[in-house]
């Protein structure tokens, strides 16, 4: 059976399926996504994901589709459709198709929205990582692209490369002020002697929806973390919607391990 992806509406085979080209996502990065874990027949936290979707295209001042209320249901056929038990369903939405080459586009066109599922393996726990404190570039903590689910993941790209260059999995970003921010795939939470931390919104990350939910289970505490506290962590690991990431290497340094099971069989529940 042809795999199928929902596109502006309606379903259409993903071998026939057609962005235009120049539609701004493709051209600018002028759109933006949400990554959706589905299992068990049901998309977790979807009305927080629409919600999210909603709030970033705000910020970014996109249109959204006029059936955008409705869209749950697709979805969730959509993913029933792709036969996979368990699957990613990545949703994004670009600003559209607009002639000409100008930045700012002059007329209102409605926007492109389009949906794949891609299968997932059961489990919610990935590999252990060594994660590698990036140092070529710096996020900036007044950027509101940060905040938000944005197309433009060009800093994530550079983190990850710079990471694998240097023999790491990912990479850890800091700010300008040198303050720990986010990998390239997720938010960081690190155990010190005092507990459970993670960095706080102002140092420039997008505050994920596994993270608000592990800080409650974890008693964690939002916390401006630095080169010294990753230097003295016990244990770390990498949260998002999908899965939780032990690192079980930071800098080079061997960590304390750390079983996630548990607490991602409550957290995806």
């Amino acid at each position: 059976m042809a795999e199928m992806i929902y596109l502006d509406g309606v379903m259409v085979a993903l071998e026939g399926a057609r962005i235009d080209p120049r539609d701004r996502g493709f051209l600018l990065g002028d759109g933006v996504f949400e990554t959706i874990l589905y299992s068990d027949g049901r998309l977790l936290w979807l009305d927080d994901h629409l919600r999210r979707l909603r709030h970033s295209a705000e910020v970014l001042q996109l249109p959204v589709p006029s059936d955008f209320t409705t869209l749950s249901t697709d979805l969730l056929a959509l993913c029933q459709q792709s036969g996979h038990r368990t699957g990613a369903l990545r949703l994004t939405l670009t600003r559209g198709v607009t002639d000409g080459r100008k930045i700012w586009p002059v007329e209102s066109v409605p926007p492109t929205i389009m949906a794949r599922v891609t299968g997932l393996g059961e489990s919610r726990v990935a590999a252990a990582v060594h994660l590698v404190t990036v140092r070529s570039i710096r996020r900036d903590s007044q950027s509101p692209l940060l905040r938000i689910k944005s197309l433009n993941y060009g800093a994530a790209i550079l983190a990850r490369i710079e990471a694998e260059q240097k023999g790491g999995d990912d990479g850890l970003s800091l700010n300008q002020g040198r303050e720990l921010t986010s990998t390239s795939v997720g938010n960081i939470f690190m155990r010190l002697d005092e507990g459970w931390f993670t960095p706080p919104e102002s140092v420039g990350i997008l505050a994920g929806l596994a993270r608000q939910r592990l800080m409650i289970l974890l008693a964690a505490e939002e916390r401006v973390l630095t080169e010294s506290d990753s230097a003295t962590a016990r244990q770390a690991f990498i949260s998002n919607s999908l899965q939780l990431t032990p690192v079980h290497r930071l800098d080079g340094r061997g960590l304390e391990p750390l079983s996630l099971d548990s607490l991602a069989e409550r957290l995806y529940r």
